[in-house]
């Protein structure tokens, strides 16, 4: 695995955005497949809804399948359901989740967002945007990404 994390919150964003920043974009090489799991917590200023949106440079990926578990609408603190949403996609360069809930405001939200993708046939590297309905919303400290890179064939020896 390799890591980034957010070492200081970063700017508030509305419309759609990289939520780590200019930075943030993680290289992927020709036809290599990433499993890619993103950690967000965010300040929300004004209630809206939150759209995740995985964006690639250059090369359209060859696959993407995913899946968001959010925190409850009145975020971290509020033990309510969670939500989720899924996709399922080939051959994008631009790729959004459904659209979450309505976010309460003045409090704390937080969404795993979890992919399983095989880049294009180019070089090319991808990012985690998001976009507000309403407001700003304020990536925090601690938000982190996780990166792993896979073997192109199914590999390892399973045992029931």
């Amino acid at each position: 695995w390799n890591l980034f994390r957010l070492t200081g919150s970063g700017s508030g964003i509305s419309s759609i955005a990289d939520f780590f920043g200019a930075n943030d974009g993680i290289p992927l090489v020709a036809n290599g497949i990433y499993e890619i799991e993103w950690h967000c917590y965010f300040s929300q200023a004004t209630a809206g809804t939150a759209t995740w949106t995985i964006v690639t440079a250059t090369t359209a990926l060859a696959s993407l399948t995913g899946e968001y578990l959010g925190s409850n609408i009145a975020g971290i603190q509020a033990v309510a359901a969670p939500q989720m949403a899924g996709i399922n996609v080939t051959a994008s360069s631009s790729t959004a989740f459904p659209v979450s809930g309505t976010e309460a405001n003045a409090v704390t939200h937080y969404f795993r967002i979890r992919v399983m993708l095989q880049a294009g046939n180019g070089a090319s590297n991808t990012r985690l945007r998001l976009t507000m309905s309403a407001g700003t919303a304020t990536p925090l400290i601690n938000s982190y990404f996780k990166v792993r890179r896979l073997s192109g064939a199914n590999v390892g020896a399973f045992v029931a």
